[in-house]
Order: C-alpha cells, then sequence, then structure tokens
C-alpha cells in the first residue's frame, strides 16, 4: 500500500497533537483545582484532536470510511461544548439546550447510511490526492462546525466583555484565540483547503492553543458569566454575631455586617422554630442568592451572597467550612475568648477554597 503523504495529512496530524496537548493543560488544571467545566471543556479538545487524526488517516490511507468516522467526534465536541456552556452559565449540566442539540447533531451519523460515494469522494489536483467532504454530508459538517464556533466566540466575547480589569489580558487572549476558529469555519465552507492543504487545521489548533494559555494562566475567566460573588459572612448560629467577613466586591462597616448577621440569625431561628422543616440552605433575593451552610459539628453558619446560586460556589464553601473549623474549631467553641481579628488570617483560605472565583476591581 503507497501511503498518501500530503500537507494535508501533516497539517492534520500536527493539529491534532497540538489540541491534545491542550487538553492535558486543561486538564491538569482541573487536577490542580477541580471543576466540571474544565473536564467537559477538556474533552471538547480530546474529541476535536480525534476529528482531525481521523481526517488526516483518511488523507493519508485515501479511505473515505475512514474520513466519515470524524462525525462521530463532531457529536461529541456539539456536546462537550454545551455542556461546557450550561455548566458556565446556569451550573448544571442537563438542560433544554442540551437535549435540542443532542436531536440535531445525531443527524452527523445519517451519512453513514448513504452509499459512501454520497457523502466523500477522492479528489484529484495537479498535486496531490485528497479526499472531499459532500453532499448531505458536507452541509451537515458545516452546520455543526457553525454551532460549535458560534457558541465558542458567543461566549468569549461575553467573557471579554464582563472580566474585571484584572483578567483583562488573559480574556482577551481567550478570545483572539477562539477568533482562529471562525477564519477556520469560513475556509472549511468555501472550500479554501482545496488551495491550501490544511489551512483549516492549523487555523484551528493556533486557536486552541492560544485559547488555552489565556484559560489556563487565568481559569477565573470562565466564570466571569454566571455570576457574581459579592460577601462571605460566617455567623454565630446563637448570638448572631457576624465574626467574619469577605468581600469579593464592595464593601460594608462594621455595624452592618453585625445587622446583617443578627437579622440572618433571627430570621433562620424563626423559620426553623415555626415550620420545623430544618435550616434554610438558600435564599433568593430578586438580584442575588444567598447560600447557607451549617455543618453539623459547627455552631457557626457560613453564608455566602452572590448575583446567581452557583456549582463552584457552594462547592468552595464547603471546602471553607471545614478548612475554616480545622484552624479556629477550638476559639469559635470558646465564646469567652475569641476576638474578631483573630480570624483575618482566613483570608488566605479564600483563593485555595475559591480558586474560580474572580474578584471584582
Amino acid at each position: 500500500m503507497v501511503l498518501n503523504w500530503t500537507l494535508e495529512v501533516f497539517g492534520s496530524m500536527i493539529s491534532a497533537t497540538l489540541i491534545f496537548a491542550a487538553a492535558v493543560l486543561i486538564l491538569r488544571q482541573h487536577w490542580k483545582n477541580p471543576d466540571r467545566a474544565l473536564i467537559f471543556m477538556s474533552s471538547t479538545y480530546m474529541m476535536l484532536g480525534l476529528f482531525f487524526s481521523f481526517s488526516g488517516l483518511g488523507y493519508l490511507f485515501l479511505s473515505p470510511s475512514i474520513s466519515l468516522i470524524k462525525n462521530i467526534w463532531l457529536v461529541g465536541i456539539c456536546l462537550t461544548i454545551t455542556m461546557t456552556i450550561n455548566q458556565m452559565i446556569i451550573g448544571r449540566v442537563l438542560s433544554i439546550p442540551l437535549v435540542i442539540v443532542s436531536f440535531l447533531s445525531a443527524f452527523a451519523i445519517f451519512p453513514f447510511f448513504l452509499p459512501i460515494e454520497e457523502s466523500v469522494i477522492r479528489v484529484n489536483t495537479s498535486n496531490f490526492e485528497s479526499l472531499r467532504n459532500v453532499g448531505l454530508n458536507r452541509i451537515i459538517l458545516a452546520l455543526l462546525f457553525i454551532y460549535v464556533i458560534a457558541s465558542i466566540l458567543y461566549f468569549s466575547l461575553k467573557i471579554f466583555r464582563h472580566s474585571p480589569k484584572s483578567l483583562r489580558q488573559h480574556a482577551t487572549i481567550y478570545f483572539i484565540g477562539n477568533s482562529f476558529l471562525i477564519l477556520a469555519t469560513f475556509a472549511f465552507i468555501f472550500g479554501l483547503s482545496t488551495t491550501v492543504p490544511a489551512i483549516v487545521e492549523l487555523m484551528v489548533s493556533v486557536g486552541i492553543i492560544l485559547s488555552s494559555i489565556g484559560l489556563i494562566a487565568a481559569p477565573q475567566i470562565l466564570y466571569v458569566l454566571p455570576f457574581s460573588a459579592i460577601k462571605l459572612s460566617i455567623i454565630k448560629a446563637d448570638t448572631g454575631i457576624s465574626f467574619y467577613n469577605y468581600y469579593w466586591r464592595g464593601n460594608l462597616d462594621d455595624t452592618a455586617d453585625q445587622l446583617f448577621g443578627a437579622a440572618f440569625s433571627a430570621i433562620t431561628n424563626f423559620m426553623q422554630e415555626t415550620l420545623g422543616e430544618g435550616e434554610i440552605r438558600e435564599v433568593k433575593l430578586e438580584g442575588a442568592t444567598i447560600s447557607i451552610s451549617r455543618p453539623t459539628d459547627q455552631s457557626v453558619y457560613y453564608v455566602v451572597i452572590a448575583t446567581k446560586p452557583s456549582y463552584v460556589l457552594k462547592k468552595g464553601l464547603e471546602q471553607f467550612s471545614r478548612s475554616f473549623n480545622q484552624l479556629y474549631g477550638d476559639i469559635i467553641n470558646d465564646e469567652s475568648r475569641y476576638d474578631v481579628q483573630e480570624f483575618q488570617a482566613a483570608d488566605e483560605l479564600i483563593p485555595i477554597c475559591f480558586p474560580y472565583i474572580p474578584v471584582q476591581n
């Protein structure tokens, strides 16, 4: 068998390798500070790498059947990118958009039931032989590509627009990297790869590497969209004394903090005594959400105020309550000897327990 070593093959394999590397880097960030959005994003990159791998293998063996397999990975990309966005925006994976995308992207499997020559054909140019997607297959691939790229660009732009100054540089790199993807989409749709081999693959891989650099340097940019964390308070359950407060945004004086603690304690105690249905875990206001955690072995409430509820915020609050209790458990249980100033060192726990929460400035 004579292998068809062309620029398309080398370009596809190089692009796949770079994208796999980006997937590993994103996954390493997840191992460092676990978060589901990073898992989905890493999975998206892995499937994109597989997409280009099978594209390259199709060019190498001039096999339409191998080339057609890449449709499966494109379906996976549509699903994982939707799950990533869901996690970023609404804090959960399952949603109506995911169901709709799952249904529509399934049409990419339809060309498998057609004669192969109606989906992928061999073409001869003056310099090399290659494969081209044709007919319904080309239309489906183009539509799915447009969905993926439009989704990525839309949310990249929103991230850029909502990022605080401290994250603006990294958000810009992330947006510029993803902007390369739209150039690759146009190159694919208008058949530029026929005259410039591997141009689509190289544009995508360069864009993915750039966006990964911006994301790994500041993973907080993923969470400038779904919510804005405002305040963390620790309140004594019996007295309502607010003895620790941390602000991501804004600030209140000590009197306001104590009034908040007293009012919060009074409301929660009243609701518990009158309804007898356990403690309040979440309070939704018109422009904010109050998330509450009270570990069974502690006599304090951990309260986070944010514009919207969030998976990473609740997870961070649970971790913070454990870490805080390890450091100060003996002090907070001895009402006769603690001073508010003793707890200010807990500020060092914030970037550890809430690594993805951007500070507004």
